[in-house]
Formats: structure tokens, sequence, C-alpha cells
């Protein structure tokens, strides 16, 4: 008897006259139910959305006061230009060739009766036009990749380098280099 008075006590005692059920053990994770991909794009949809919504409403920029424009322009006048021209070569004169290492732009200084080249050695190139046989001497050292040139006021050249990433005036004076 003492055994089964000890049995007795060892039990759990009902709370207030009722037993309680052990929880049931979660679901393994193959039964859980998954999202399909109508709920998934609209959540995705959402995240995007609901941002961009908000900063349209909450985010109000400046006024905006746009500069007007000159009056002589215009939007009118357009010219027609043919999309190819077949014999624009025919015309031509090869100058230079095997002298001029991967010419890239061209400058003509009708004043002065010049042609200006950059070269893909770096070398700015001027080939002289006025003794009937081109003359192509190396001018102007810039290094890099001289991709741009252009006639500038106060006979400079303006030159648009690549490699380095600046712009370069060159004044007509052979050598003379500035970094504006």
């Amino acid at each position: 008897m003492i055994l089964a008075r000890h049995s007795q006590a060892s039990q759990p005692q009902p709370l207030h006259g009722r037993a309680k059920d052990p929880p049931p053990p979660p679901p393994p994770p193959s039964a859980l139910p998954k999202p399909n991909l109508t709920s998934r794009f609209l959540g995705l949809l959402l995240l995007i959305f609901v941002p961009v919504l908000l900063a349209a409403i909450f985010f109000q920029p400046p006024d905006f006061d746009p500069a007007p424009l000159p009056s002589d322009h215009s939007f009118a006048d357009s010219i027609a230009v043919q999309e190819r021209h077949n014999r624009v070569l025919e015309a031509s004169e090869r100058i230079g060739e095997g002298l001029l290492p991967g010419p890239e732009d061209l400058a003509y200084d009708a004043e002065k009766g010049y042609l200006y080249t950059g070269c893909s050695d770096g070398w700015i190139r001027r080939v002289g036009l006025e003794d009937g046989e081109p003359k192509v001497e190396d001018w102007a050292y810039v290094g890099g990749r001289p991709l741009g040139l252009a006639l500038g006021p106060s006979g400079s050249l303006v030159v648009a380098e690549s490699y380095k990433k600046k712009m370069q005036k060159i004044s007509y004076s052979r050598g003379q280099k500035g970094n504006d």
C-alpha cells in the first residue's frame, strides 16, 4: 500500500478539477502552406510601389523656373539630310598615308592652311597643305589619346584628351600648352 500512495502522490493533480492536455506538436515544415507565385508577385509589387507612392506624396520639389529660349531660336526651320551619301569619298584625296597612326579627329585652319589631327600615339600632327605636296610634322605631344579637336579663340587649338579626361588648349606657337 505504501507503494500505491507514493505513486498517487507523484501524479500531477488536475487544476480546478480538470486535466490539461499537452499541446499538440508543431506540424512538419513540409505540411506548411507555400505561398504561390501570385502572392509573391503582389508582395514584391507592394514592396516597390508603396515607398514610391509615399515619396511622391510627401516630397514636393521646389518650383522650377526654366530659362526662356532666345527670341531668335525656332524649331520650325529644319533641314533634310540624306541618310546615305555613297559618293562623298570619290572626290577626296589621301593625305599623309602611312605617316598618321590612327588619326581620330580633324581641325582645319583655312587662314593658315594647316590641317590638325589627333593620333593614337598621343601626338597632334600638323599637315601643311599649301605647297601641293602635304608635309606632316609632329606638332604637339599631349599624351594619352586626343579624340576631339576644335579651333579655339585667340589662335589656339582645343583638344579633348580621353585618358587624362581633360581639355587642353594649345597655342599655335608650337608646343605651348595650357590647362583650360
